[in-house]
């Protein structure tokens, strides 16, 4: 096993230097707070009746914790759609948030189109490429993201809060800005823990990238704030560290993914359990979850809690989605990967190409 506490090691396999992007994590939210500032979007957006962030991959997964975040601070239906067309009932009092970094996702493309012809109203957040050009050449609102050439995963910071700002800006939650700067604040904090100078002794991320290390990862969240880290520490772990790995969501895998548990003796010793924690879990929750893991642990071969950081709900996400990140790194530098390479995804779409 690689010692991740080596830095000729980590640099051997991190040769894009992902490592860097982790840091700058927080710095990307604190640029895109200031970018928003000049921006200015329609006034007439904010009559709208219902909300959509489109994206696929790393530039969607902002819209899930967009999602979870505003659950109780908004009135307004908001979803996420991943696909290439969009729900029937959109149109003049819809807002889609064309999320895409590239500015070249074909399924995000199309559903600008299909909303134009909707005449719904649209906001584009992109670095730039054809999407950018159709915003400008009709007339829409277009946040740039100030970086160009990252993998979009390592782009959260300006995804995210730029949709977050967003909400902010047409009045549809009301978000303190106080819950920023704690949450750029907490971030800061906790990457003072989880850096690579940091040794495993005393790195939550490092410990638990040997602890999933060639086992299949089960990452549970315990609250409903938390569906989109689930499936963030799941998209990275595949993305980054090119390992299967699965998430599901108290209290709906009690409906279904629990019986699993029970025709799955042959798999004992494969499967790491990652519970995602809160502060904020209720108490009927809290029995939920012992119950449930009373029912499983033999099946499992460790059981692993993660408490989310910070006092308010944002730091509290936010907190999550970093160790998830930097748990994915250290798990690439295990598996011998270079964490930016995504070989696979690229193969896909050259062949989709022709």
């Amino acid at each position: 096993m690689n010692n991740v506490d080596d830095t000729k090691t980590i640099e051997k396999f991190d040769q894009s230097k992902m490592r860097k992007l982790l840091y700058e994590f927080p710095h990307q939210g604190e640029k895109m707070i200031e970018l928003m500032k000049d921006i200015n979007i329609p006034s007439e957006y904010k009559n709208v009746k219902n909300i959509i962030v489109s994206g696929l991959g790393g530039s969607s997964v902002g819209g899930d914790l967009l999602k979870n975040f505003l659950r109780d601070k908004i009135k307004l239906p908001l979803i996420v759609n991943r696909s290439y067309t969009l729900p029937r009932w959109v149109g003049k009092d819809t807002l889609l948030i064309c999320v895409s970094y590239s500015g070249n996702t074909e399924e995000t493309l199309n559903t600008y189109q299909v909303a134009k012809e909707a005449k719904s109203k649209i906001i584009v957040i992109s670095s730039g490429g054809e999407l950018a050009q159709l915003a400008k050449k009709d007339g829409f609102a277009c946040i740039p993201v100030p970086e160009v050439g990252i993998p979009p995963r390592t782009a959260l910071g300006y995804l995210f809060f730029s949709q977050l700002f967003i909400i902010k800006m047409l009045g549809f939650a009301d978000i303190e800005d106080s819950e920023f700067s704690e949450a750029i604040q907490t971030l800061k904090d906790l990457r003072e823990e989880i850096d690579i100078d940091i040794p495993k002794d005393k790195n939550i991320s490092k410990q638990l990238a040997e602890e999933i290390y060639q086992t299949i990862p089960l990452v549970y969240t315990t609250s409903d704030y938390l569906e989109g880290v689930g499936i963030r520490w799941k998209t990275q772990i595949n993305e980054n560290s090119k390992s299967p790995v699965y998430c599901e969501f108290f209290p709906e895998l009690n409906h279904n993914e629990i019986m699993g548990w029970e025709g799955g003796k042959e798999l004992v010793g494969k499967f790491s359990l990652i519970l995602l924690r809160d502060k904020e879990e209720s108490e009927r929750m809290l029995k939920r979850i012992g119950i449930t893991l009373s029912l499983i642990e033999d099946n499992v071969s460790k059981m692993l809690e993660v408490h989310s950081r910070g006092d308010k709900l944002l730091s509290r996400i936010l907190s999550l989605v970093y160790i998830g990140d930097y748990v994915s790194f250290y798990l690439a530098i295990l598996n011998d990967v270079d964490p930016t390479e995504i070989k696979f995804i690229s193969s896909l779409k050259k062949s989709l190409s022709k």
